[in-house]
């Protein structure tokens, strides 16, 4: 069964790169939990996750493209008030739109720059003419970024297994509590490497909170019970450290980025993002099959997906293979799957160049983790509150 539905999704994506014949035509203005798309030259259908899509005629079409058109007009004049109005407020500024969301009160949100300043958010409501802005990483007046690094134990009250593992955060943050990163070691069953590890230090470097976690080898292949024990190790952290217990993203590479991908469908805890960074096979040395990555079953029976977006990053293989590594034929199965069951996917393929580890690829690859991650660990539009906001002493001109 897993492999009939994991072959389905293959056929589907690869038939939608080749004829293009099942477009995406827009979100449903008033379910956004539904898209509309287009099959063939005639089907128009309404997808949503877990039911049967539904064919629609071209009256239920011409109204529901009328109500999305609207409420898109009416967004983009907003954004170039909201955009106009900040131009006045910071003219030496560069801002850069990240996310706006007209359904909740007209708020946007902008990365802030200058030749002086590292980059700042700004969040801007022009209905109620107010102006939030925080910083996502604080700087020394070197400008070196100051982060602090522990290695923390917390036994189990039940005798279990204890949660401990290694913290990297920002000593001196102008938010309260920075959003934490969970990076899933390669190699499952080990304590947390205490070296040096470049990814760490590039995701603390963005300002985000990192924590690697001991996975002891008493969960074994359990990834229930593995979810579980994160689940408590977050909340254990969050109440020790200045880290939120709730903007929280897995990260992680080969064996590690599979492990992220299961764990974020469990029901143990919700989690704003995963990053699974997949940039060789994870099967060591068998490669005659694909992994699967995730279970079409597990998928259908949680509730979690569609609340989380997913950067997958993959490597197709070098280019002389006639066929793409199984690895990466697995991360477009999981790309497939994720996406069928309402989450947003953000698929990156990636190049030799960053298999080889060449300094201009990775940061190119980092930029967008730190995009992807940005964008969905402060989601101001729906927890405002969970941001230390400092609201500005400069009012904003009249219109």
């Amino acid at each position: 069964m897993i492999d009939r539905v994991t072959g389905q999704c293959r056929k589907i994506h690869d038939a939608k790169e080749a004829a293009g014949n099942l477009r995406v035509l827009f979100v449903h203005p008033e379910n956004p939990h539904e898209i509309v798309v287009q099959q063939g030259d005639d089907v128009i259908q309404i997808v949503s996750s877990g039911a049967k899509p539904r064919t629609i005629d071209r009256t239920e079409l011409r109204r529901v493209t009328a109500i999305y058109q609207q409420q898109r007009a009416t967004a983009r004049a907003a954004q170039r008030d909201s955009r106009e109005r900040l131009r006045t407020l910071l003219p030496a500024h560069e801002l850069d739109l990240r996310r706006d969301r007209p359904d909740s009160g007209d708020r946007a949100l902008y990365l802030a720059q200058s030749v002086a300043d590292p980059g700042g958010f700004i969040v801007h409501e022009p209905a109620s003419n107010r102006v939030w802005d925080f910083l996502r990483r604080s700087t020394t007046d070197s400008g070196q970024r100051a982060l602090r690094t522990e290695n923390f134990v917390f036994p189990s009250d039940d005798g279990g297994a204890p949660a401990s593992g290694l913290l990297v955060f920002p000593v001196d943050p102008r938010i309260r509590r920075a959003p934490l990163v969970i990076w899933m070691a390669d190699l499952p069953g080990r304590t947390a490497d205490r070296r040096y590890r470049p990814e760490v230090q590039a995701l603390a470097e963005f300002g985000f909170a990192v924590a690697v976690i001991d996975e002891t080898k008493t969960f074994g292949a359990d990834r229930d019970a593995l979810a579980a024990h994160l689940a408590r190790t977050i909340d254990l952290l969050a109440e020790h450290y200045p880290v939120s217990r709730r903007s929280v993203a897995l990260a992680g590479k080969r064996s590690g980025a599979a492990r992220a991908l299961s764990i974020a469908t469990r029901p143990a805890r919700s989690y704003r993002a995963v990053v699974a960074v997949l940039p060789e096979p994870v099967t060591g040395h068998d490669h005659s099959e694909s992994p699967q990555l995730l279970s079409p079953q597990d998928l259908v029976a949680s509730s979690r997906v569609s609340d989380c977006a997913f950067f997958v990053c993959s490597w197709p293989g070098p280019p002389q293979r006639p066929l793409p590594l199984p690895s990466h034929s697995a991360a477009l199965g999981a790309a497939e799957l994720l996406r069928r069951c309402g989450a947003m996917v953000e698929l990156r393929k990636e190049s030799d160049d960053v298999r080889a580890a060449r300094p201009a690829a990775l940061a190119a690859t980092f930029r967008a983790i730190e995009s992807f991650l940005n964008a969905h660990l402060y989601r101001y539009s729906v927890e405002l509150k969970e941001i230390d906001v400092v609201e500005s002493d400069v009012p904003l001109p009249q219109r």
